[in-house]
């Protein structure tokens, strides 16, 4: 996927994500929030929502949030406390829609797999709890005392 085609993408799933109630936050995960991202680089993204659950049992947010026509198919993985949609589109492009409930940013402290997925590099695309501001601060100082910087 081309940067400009992620963004726009971005895009479209934050705009989606204000209009739903039921979604708390998008956090941009792996090489594109970390700007190492190229052509062939899946686009990561947790979202935040009420009932992860929901998501999967019903489909009809994959067209709201803009991804039809170009899905070509999907599959499911559960990760633990989140779950995953690896969604190829028509012209190649991978996209991880990873799926994660309010507890998952809320957990003190956070779990090892997502201070894992947090400190490997993130984005807060749309937050209007602060809900994963809190969890990436909460792993920045996990790691900062790890690596023997803190008191």
């Amino acid at each position: 996927m081309e940067a400009a085609a992620a963004e726009r993408f971005l895009g479209q799933v934050v705009g989606w994500a204000r209009n739903r109630k039921d979604v708390l936050g998008v956090l941009l995960v792996g090489s594109w929030a970390r700007g190492s991202a190229h052509a062939d680089s899946d686009l990561d993204l947790v979202l935040l929502v009420e009932d992860p659950g929901a998501f999967r049992r019903e489909s009809a947010w994959v067209g709201e949030a803009g991804l039809e026509p170009a899905v070509a198919g999907w599959e499911d993985e559960d990760y633990g406390a989140v779950w995953s949609r690896h969604v190829r589109l028509g012209d190649g492009s991978r996209l991880e829609l990873s799926f994660a409930a309010r507890d998952w940013a809320s957990a003190r402290p956070p779990d090892a797999g997502t201070a894992a997925v947090v400190g490997n590099g993130c984005r807060v695309l749309y937050d209007p709890e602060g809900l994963l501001e809190q969890l990436v601060r909460q792993v920045e100082n996990a790691q900062f005392h790890v690596e023997g910087g803190g008191p």
